[in-house]
């Protein structure tokens, strides 16, 4: 039996091995890699890891069932899903530059439906996928070992040595620092590992600490953000505002990143047009978005708000009161519409731009584009309306307005996303070589952006189609007392990143015919400083009623002309972990300290001082950022609350049925929204880590008929305090794109006991109060 499993252990080495060296060679050829030999040779490393530990896991469970025949093929399977989802993975990697992870699974279905029909391709290297299991099992037929228990024994110790070695060595390599890791490990890892940060409590001191640290003007415990608005106007010497208010335009660009678009970019820009424009433009050269994908952008411009646990966006039931630059100018007169050249439904962008008040959201739906006769470049990949002929229809549908109202618009393109489609894609990447062969950049440079012909070329085409789109909008009488707002939502994830930063790296600039005067500005910015810098701006001329309080995380723009660094922002990764905080001139990512200069580049620093100081806030302000979204805390209500329900109820739980009410009621009239206040203890056999799955499920639902309105289940927070300690638990109900809650909608608030083992679950309910905004 040991002769066996030394064989299977000896093959699989191999046979992952030599999976890896042929992902690495997949990798080379779509990315550029400085030092592959490096990189395969840490690989090797962590394949010999990785085979060590996987070794001390089904070693006992083979020899204790050696008897039973499934015992090799079960051992077998295990073997081959892991050198499956080894190469899945590098396939993956190859397209995003992550590795595969828990990210998987944090897609509801429809949101999973959008991005496999809108953005998968097949590629024929996709076939090689059924290649190291077929490696593996010839590696057994033809394999012969020598000393069968020395190796085994090999094995064992390669495993124990792998834990004390936390299963990998890494070297720090911009976006290739994770590659050579197991995918398998990596992977499981990412669904087990705690999801929240290191605090879970989040007590006063914590509150305090994350106020004073970020910013002394917070000093409401109750709602941790809110405070005094910033009263300085740091865009108004630049503006010559007219008497009517000016339209503000968010032109959102995917992809577009200061390392590869602008006057000084880092590395070669392919965006000749939008850096023509910079030249008369409020340019920002040092800005970042707040998270590595598009789902934080739309929160951060328009709200400066708060990633809260998945993302702002991500709350089909409803948003938590929340007061955005967006909202203060729809109150005060102003228009808006959506326009997005995908599906809006994706990480819920419709439902956020809803609820902020926008009149219409146009996106790929709402253009029929597949009944327009619209087409990309290869008719049959169905991805979206390609960017030239997106702005035209922007165009088209700002000739119907039908009032003089100001507007604020968000446009956002997608035409610089994968799988880098466009139309005239021959033209535009011989464009792309052009520009690499004229450009001053370095070869080593140049050697890496040949790698990425398919995708600068979209910079290119996107650049056509904004030079268009101005050239058309310049005579349009709006144009003249319009304020452009042009960024990018993040980097363009799929081109290999130098350092941990870049990944956030957004153009920025601001153009107008109502500027007065240009200038580049050094200071740091971010997403979040442009509501309360266009909010002073605007409130300072126009006779607006200023929000004298916010709960806005960023800043009015530090328009410095020489660098410096005085912001605090917490990034959210594409897998909705948080890992990454900057405070004022120091970057803190993934435990590496970084000092920030100018251009964002970033200095390795040895300050142990520095580095707690940073770790304890990152992990206070997830918490923070997650407690003020997922309770309702970001601002106080400035209607007039009526109580529409109370109850009080002892629950006690077992295996003799699924469901348990805590509150079942008809709505009397329409609302807009409908507020809870849970308070609660527990007692029993609770788990406390939260989700468990054994523990009940606390739910709310709303009902019309027998139609489903929303459904949704609650973090119950388990570990925060001891079971037995009350605390409160705030939620709502409001009306989306989807649903307005209407009179007789029927509410119920229930324990689903899902597991229905024979446990006892107790539930104290002192009250559970339901409140909601009296109707205008």
């Amino acid at each position: 039996m040991i002769k066996h499993l030394s064989s299977s252990l000896t093959s699989f080495l191999i046979s992952l091995a030599l999976t890896w060296s042929i992902g690495l060679i997949i990798i080379s050829k779509n990315h550029y890699l400085e030092d592959v030999w490096t990189t395969w040779f840490y690989g090797i490393i962590n394949v010999l890891l990785a085979v060590g530990f996987f070794s001390l896991i089904i070693s006992p469970l083979y020899l204790l069932g050696r008897r039973y025949k499934a015992t090799r093929i079960v051992t077998h399977l295990i073997f081959c899903a892991i050198l499956t989802l080894e190469l899945i993975s590098i396939f993956y990697f190859s397209i995003t530059l992550t590795l595969l992870d828990n990210t998987v699974f944090l897609f509801s279905f429809d949101q999973a439906n959008i991005i496999v029909n809108n953005y998968f391709v097949f590629q024929w290297i996709y076939l090689l996928l059924p290649l190291p299991s077929v490696l593996y099992f010839i590696g057994i037929k033809f394999v012969t070992l020598r000393n069968d228990n020395l190796i085994l024994y090999s094995f064992l110790a390669i495993g124990i040595i792998a834990i004390f070695l936390g299963l990998k060595v890494e070297k720090d390599n911009g976006s290739f620092t994770n590659i050579p890791e197991n995918k398998t490990i990596h992977f499981i890892q990412s669904i087990y590992k705690s999801q929240q940060p290191k605090l879970k409590i989040l007590a006063n001191e914590h509150i305090d600490f994350y106020q004073k640290t970020t910013n002394p003007q917070l000093q409401n415990s109750t709602y941790p953000l809110y405070r005094k608005n910033d009263k300085e106007n740091p865009l108004g010497p630049f503006f010559d505002l007219k008497e009517s208010p000016p339209n503000i335009v968010f032109l959102i660009v995917e992809g577009l990143s200061s390392s590869f678009s602008g006057p000084d970019a880092d590395e070669i820009s392919y965006t000749p047009f939008l850096d023509s424009l910079a030249q008369h433009a409020l340019y920002f050269d040092n800005s970042l978005a707040t998270s590595e994908r598009s789902f934080a952008v739309l929160p951060s411009i328009l709200g400066s708000l708060p990633h809260g646990k998945k993302g702002f966006t991500n709350n089909s039931s409803g948003y938590p009161n929340n007061e955005t630059l967006a909202t203060w100018l729809i109150d005060n007169g102003y228009t808006g519409n959506f326009h997005f050249g995908g599906y809006a439904r994706f990480d819920y962008m419709d439902l956020f731009i809803n609820d902020q008040g926008f009149s219409n959201i146009y996106d790929r739906k709402e253009y029929n584009y597949e009944g327009t006769g619209l087409k990309t470049s290869i008719d049959s990949i169905p991805f979206g309306i390609p960017d030239k002929q997106f702005l035209k229809n922007v165009l088209e549908i700002n000739n119907t307005r039908k009032n003089n109202s100001p507007f604020i618009d968000v446009y956002l393109t997608l035409s610089m996303h994968y799988p880098y489609i466009i139309e005239e894609h021959e033209r535009y990447h011989q464009m792309v070589e052009t520009t690499i062969k004229n450009s001053s950049a370095n070869e080593q440079i140049k050697k890496k952006h040949m790698k990425y012909i398919a995708e600068f070329a979209t910079f290119h085409y996107t650049d056509d189609a904004i030079k268009e789109y101005f050239k058309s909008q310049q005579s349009r009488p709006e144009h003249q007392n319009t304020i452009y707002v042009i960024l990018g939502d993040h980097m363009m994830g799929e081109i290999a990143q130098s350092s941990a930063i870049e990944k956030y790296r957004s153009a920025l600039m601001i153009y107008s015919p109502l500027l007065k005067r240009t200038k580049t500005f050094k200071g740091t910015n971010s997403h979040l400083d442009i509501p309360p810098s266009f909010h002073n701006l605007l409130s300072e001329k126009y006779n607006y009623p200023k929000l004298d309080s916010v709960s806005w995380l960023g800043k009015p723009f530090d328009t410095s002309a020489t660098f410096q660094s005085n912001r605090d922002v917490l990034f959210m990764l594409n897998n909705r972990k948080v890992r990454d905080i900057l405070h004022k001139e120091y970057y803190l990512s993934e435990g590496r300290l970084y000092k920030v200069g100018d251009r964002l580049q970033l200095t390795a620093w040895e300050d142990e001082e520095k580095k707690e100081l940073l770790s304890q806030l990152l992990e206070v302000s997830t918490l923070v950022h997650d407690k003020v979204v997922s309770q309702n805390i970001l601002i106080s209500y400035k209607k007039a609350l009526k109580k529409i329900n109370n109850v009080s109820k002892q629950i006690h739980m077992n295996n003799k049925a699924e469901f348990y009410n805590i509150t079942e009621f008809e709505l009397k009239e329409a609302y807009e929204e409908v507020l809870f206040e849970l308070n609660i203890s527990f007692s029993g056999d609770w788990k406390m880590e939260d989700p468990h799955e054994e523990n009940p499920i606390l739910v709310y639902s709303a009902m019309r008929g027998d139609s489903t309105l929303t459904w949704n289940k609650l973090d119950l927070n388990l570990q925060e305090s001891p079971l037995s300690e009350e605390r409160v638990i705030n939620f709502l109900i409001k009306n989306t794109i989807d649903f307005e809650l209407q009179k007789g909608d029927r509410i119920t608030v229930y324990f689903w006991n899902k597991a229905q083992l024979k446990q006892n679950y107790e539930v104290i309910i002192p009250s559970l109060t339901v409140k909601a905004p009296r109707p205008n």
